[in-house]
């Protein structure tokens, strides 16, 4: 077995103090046999220092070296994890950064075409990839890349969808009473996406010619472990059979509201439209 250049300082230092050990129990041994003379010295004695001192010297050697392999093992073991995290950031950083360019490339491809609704396909796919992309770059700055502020997440979708939507969105107020809640990115991801659909809805159907406009989203604890989460508004209410004729948006909330095992119920009528989802963690 080959030992370390610290490893072989420890043995160094355990030999000089062996060495300390022995000569300090053969000083003993010799003053009992000054002492008491020949008769009152017992031959056995003689070894006793040599013994004393290997056995303590063993078991001291022993000691530190494990506690050295052991430090040593920790060391490595943090300096990988290190590494893990700092190479997990860099992924999510990339990531964010090649959806953020898909944006723009959508974007830029939108400016070509003069077809209102088809420009409007483009917007909702880039809210959609906007939506994606704000997990990773949470996830890029926050210390514990195990889960997300689900505030601070749905805070940045929303401002994202009232930047995207600045003429229907002028005029209304989003109230968004969250929960100190904690979520991982396999359910952050469609709850992200579920939000962009309904506050997209809410903007452009619920408010044709009113005042007062307010959409409240609300994400709460609920029993057994569960999540509530409400988007409603105060407007006008609209029909889905009319968006679904020029929208997957609500076949795409009912995929995803599945995707984290939850149940969709929605109430719409002329004081406004409910959307109410109880979800659970997705955990894999």
């Amino acid at each position: 077995m080959e030992y370390t250049k610290k490893e072989k300082l420890i043995l160094a230092r355990n030999i000089l103090i062996i060495l300390i050990i022995f000569n300090c129990l053969l000083f003993i041994n010799v003053f009992i046999f000054l002492e008491e003379g020949l008769s009152g010295y017992d031959k056995r004695s003689h070894f006793l220092p040599t013994i004393v001192s290997i056995i303590i010297g063993y078991l001291l050697t022993k000691n530190q070296l494990l506690n050295n392999r052991y430090l040593e093992e920790k060391n490595k073991a943090e300096e990988s994890l290190i590494e893990k995290q700092i190479l997990l950031r860099e992924v999510h950083h990339r990531v964010k950064n090649n959806l953020q360019v898909i944006t723009s490339l959508l974007s830029l491809q939108s400016l070509s075409i003069d077809d209102e609704k088809t420009k409007n396909i483009f917007r909702q796919s880039q809210m959609r990839i906007n939506s994606m992309a704000k997990v990773h770059e949470l996830l890029y700055q926050t210390e514990n890349m195990n889960s997300i502020d689900l505030k601070k997440y749905i805070d940045a979708v929303c401002h994202n969808i009232m930047i995207s939507f600045d003429n229907l969105s002028s005029g209304i107020n989003i109230q968004i009473n969250i929960e100190d809640i904690s979520l991982n990115i396999e359910t952050l991801i469609p709850l992200g996406l579920i939000t962009t659909e309904l506050l997209t809805n809410s903007i452009k159907y619920a408010f044709p010619d009113t005042n007062n406009k307010t959409i409240r989203i609300k994400i709460v604890r609920s029993a057994k472990g569960n999540f509530s989460y409400t988007l409603e508004d105060n407007g006008i209410g609209y029909d889905d059979k009319k968006i679904r004729k020029n929208s997957i948006g609500l076949k795409l909330v009912s995929k995803l509201t599945k995707q984290i095992s939850g149940s969709l119920k929605k109430t719409s009528d002329s004081s406004g439209t409910k959307h109410s989802i109880i979800f659970s963690e997705v955990i894999h």
